[in-house]
């Protein structure tokens, strides 16, 4: 769940054009509300029996311009909500488009209105006294500011209802994916100690002065050793992801021997910070098999790791073109992208992008955990 202090948008589920336009819901909304309005007007003038001509005509272009300004409004809102902000800077910011947007509102309202005759016209009857005008735009505006501060105060309380919905879903999914991995483990480690006796009964059945292989049976158990130990931990610290990286590499030089070249850069700040296991794997199996599989020459792979922004910044970069076609199905990137967003929210990434003509960079954004999940 997003921290009760912050406002923001969730990721977007329509395109900008939806958006503009709005859904269904949102349009329902803005008929009940604006039309409850118009009916409010008018009610009390129809149980006195009054001549309602005039007076409804007025609500009508007071629920009608209400619906065309606050949809405009409503642009605003989701410009300044696409950032996550506290409840105090948030309403800072949108305090002047509220007010603005009253006073454009109570503004075509006395223009509506002062195309009736001034003895009908709800407020128009005193425009003849002196500051008559300006009484009458202040008076409309005491109708139109409170009722758009009140159609924000709505949409804002809605929308983050919507958020704290979504959150829960969220965090619902990561359960059952968390139960999942959980079942997936139980199933991998159906006696995992015959499968490491195993291993090392390999390894001393292969002659000590065969190095090689014996070296690669050692990675291998303690890969894994470590998915084994890691399947049931949502985070591990990036110290122990940099471990799982080392024994990964370490078991592909034994293939690929000096062909394969990795340049590191890893701020020691980082090391405490708290990952989804095997992310960074993830990528570095991916740069091996799309940057040094294909080139017979070798290739060099940069790994650099910096804390910047109070966020985990990563990135791997490898020879290569995004536009060669290539087998991968993209489920690795697909399934390190939906753990992120379930663990850390809509502010972590995972972008992968051609940097230059021959180097494909792969970059992740990891935030602080949420104060729930810590």
């Amino acid at each position: 769940m997003p921290p009760s202090s912050l406002l923001g948008s969730p990721p977007a589920t329509y395109g900008l054009a939806r958006r503009w336009r709005g859904t269904r819901p949102y349009w329902l909304c803005q008929t009940i509300g604006w039309g409850g309005l118009f009916v409010s007007w008018i009610l009390p003038l129809l149980v006195r029996g009054n001549d309602i001509g005039y007076e409804a005509l007025y609500g009508a272009a007071l629920a009608g311009s209400g619906i065309g300004i606050s949809h405009l409004l409503r642009v605003a809102l989701i410009v300044h909500l696409r950032v996550p902000r506290p409840w105090a800077a948030t309403l800072f910011r949108l305090a002047p488009w509220v007010v603005a947007s009253s006073f454009a509102h109570a503004g075509f309202l006395l223009w509506t209105i002062g195309q009736m005759p001034p003895t009908c016209s709800p407020v128009l009857y005193y425009v003849e006294r002196p500051g008559g005008g300006l009484f009458a735009y202040f008076d409309i505006l005491t109708i139109c500011g409170p009722t758009l501060a009140i159609w924000t105060g709505f949409y804002l309380g809605l929308r983050y209802y919507r958020q704290y919905q979504q959150a829960q879903l969220d965090r619902l999914k990561l359960d059952a994916a968390m139960k999942e991995t959980e079942l997936r483990s139980l199933k991998a480690q159906l006696n995992p100690h015959f499968l490491f006796n195993s291993l090392n009964t390999l390894r001393a059945l292969i002659p000590r002065d065969l190095a090689p292989p014996r070296e690669a049976l050692t990675l291998l158990s303690d890969l894994l050793r470590a998915s084994l130990s890691t399947g049931q931990e949502a985070t591990i610290p990036f110290s122990r992801e940099l471990e799982t990286v080392d024994n990964y590499l370490a078991l592909e030089r034994l293939r690929f021997e000096e062909r394969l070249v990795v340049h590191r850069r890893i701020d020691p700040k980082t090391l405490g910070w708290p990952v989804p296991p095997f992310l960074l794997q993830t990528l570095i199996e991916n740069a091996i098999k799309f940057g040094l599989n294909p080139r017979e020459e070798g290739a060099e792979i940069s790994l650099e790791a910096a804390i910047a922004a109070g966020q985990l910044h990563i990135r791997v970069r490898n020879p290569g073109t995004l536009a060669t076609p290539t087998a991968s199905t993209g489920l690795g990137l697909k399934n390190a992208r939906a753990r992120l967003r379930l663990l850390f929210g809509p502010a972590a990434t995972l972008e992968l992008r051609q940097l230059t003509r021959e180097i494909v960079e792969a970059e992740l954004h990891v935030p602080p955990l949420p104060a729930d999940s810590a």
